[in-house]
Parts: structure tokens; sequence; C-alpha cells
């Protein structure tokens, strides 16, 4: 009995530094590299705001499992924002 490799996708994201950006998908292929090639490309390309950052996150195939990726890591950095705005209201009192 043969198994079956797990066929996972590659999406390069983004999210620009403007206060509640989110991060949105820009790129995507069955081959990490390719993503990671893309990503060199756009940073070099000069066309994204200073401060962007680029991530290539891993999911099943299928929108639903990108779009699932995408919305934890918004959740998390919306999370991290709000920890660190309390951290500086009770520095700042």
């Amino acid at each position: 009995m043969t198994k079956k490799s797990k066929q996972y996708y590659y999406t390069l994201i983004v999210r620009t530094p403007e206060e509640g950006a989110k991060w949105t998908p820009q790129f995507g292929d069955y081959h990490r590299e390719v993503c990671v090639d893309q990503m060199v490309d756009c940073k070099d390309n000069g066309e994204w705001p200073k401060g962007t950052q680029f991530k290539v996150i891993r999911s099943a195939p299928g929108q639903v499992s990108i779009d699932r990726e995408i919305r934890i890591m918004n959740e998390a950095a919306d999370f991290l924002a709000a920890v660190e705005k309390r951290a500086k209201d009770i520095l700042a009192s």
C-alpha cells in the first residue's frame, strides 16, 4: 500500500505598515521556492511602502484553507496590537 503524500499550497502574504493593516494574499504556488522568489522580487522592486512585511504561509490547497490561514494571521496581529496598546496605556498612567 502506498501512502499518498500531502500536497501543500504556499501563499505570499503582505501587510503594509499602516495602523490596522491586514495581511492580504499576493501570490500563490504549490512550490515554496517560487513564492520565496516572488517575495524577493516584491521586496526589490520598490513598489511597496517602507516597512511592509512579507511572509510565505503554507496551507492545504483551496481558497477556504488559504483564507483560514490568513484570518489566523490577522487575528494574531490584532491581538498583539491590542496588547501593545494596553501596555502603552499602562506605562503612560
